[in-house]
């Protein structure tokens, strides 16, 4: 057996070993989220404030907006950045219909 043989051997069994272990994992996760995790960040609520039953669907935009947000800027700083961009944009299409130097200047200072 060579050494690239050995390699992917030893990682198909390594991987077969992780496989059986993923329910396991998945659900000590999903226990630690239900613990620890951040429910309150207005985009995973409804827009009244309350969160999803299971099965219900929250508005895509504001989760996108978030997630765009959060790639270049520290979840406090955008916390505020989300709540004043989504005042003034609720939805794709206010965006659309929006004036240039009203998107840039909502959207000026994020980043790190």
């Amino acid at each position: 057996m060579g050494a690239s043989s050995a390699v992917a051997w030893s990682l198909e069994a390594a991987t077969e070993r992780l496989s059986g272990q993923a329910p396991l994992l998945r659900s000590r996760l999903l226990a630690w989220w239900r613990l620890e995790g951040r429910h309150d960040l207005p985009w995973k609520l409804h827009a009244d404030g309350r969160p999803p039953q299971p099965g219900e669907v929250l508005d895509p935009w504001g989760i996108w907006v978030a997630e765009i947000m959060l790639q270049q800027t520290q979840l406090q700083v955008a916390l505020s950045y989300w709540q004043r961009w989504m005042a003034a944009f609720p939805s794709l299409e206010a965006l659309a219909g929006a004036e240039q130097h009203q998107v840039l200047l909502l959207w000026q200072g994020l980043g790190y």
